[in-house]
């Protein structure tokens, strides 16, 4: 005669950890469906002398005789707007013909601005009229 010994109470032990592994499972799973993981990303700062920016507006101050940032990088359709931080007046102009290029400010005194749209492609430079020192160029892609 073989004798089979049926543990009852393990197997329904085992159901009941089994049960409690599944439950658990899917609470883990379901807490973290209603909500996204939050990523934060820094990224390095940027050239003071050189920027890359989309379509809006771009600002570039006049101050100490200078255009800050100098040079930038933009994209058809942006409004760069200049604004004199300085004590003296400055005029922003085209380094090549202002009529045909059509950037040619008013004379801006402190705290005036200036708004030019880019709808062409291509680098314009321009300096200060009064100022010629004064330098800066925007590529336009």
């Amino acid at each position: 005669m073989v004798y089979c010994r049926y543990n009852y109470n393990k197997n329904k032990r085992m159901k009941k950890i089994t049960i409690f592994f599944v439950i658990l499972a899917l609470a883990l799973v379901l807490s973290g469906c209603g909500s996204q993981p939050v990523t934060t990303v820094k990224q390095a700062p940027p050239d003071k002398n050189s920027l890359q920016v989309g379509i809006g507006n771009f600002d570039v101050k006049i101050q100490n005789f200078t255009f800050d940032p100098a040079d930038i990088n933009i994209e058809k359709g942006t409004t760069v707007v200049w604004t004199n931080e300085d004590s003296a007046p400055h005029i922003v102009v085209s380094d090549t013909d202002p009529a045909q290029s059509k950037l040619l400010s008013p004379e801006l005194k402190t705290g005036e601005t200036y708004n030019f749209v880019f709808d062409t492609a291509g680098k314009f430079s321009y300096h200060c009229q009064i100022h010629p020192s004064m330098k800066g160029s925007i590529t336009v892609k």
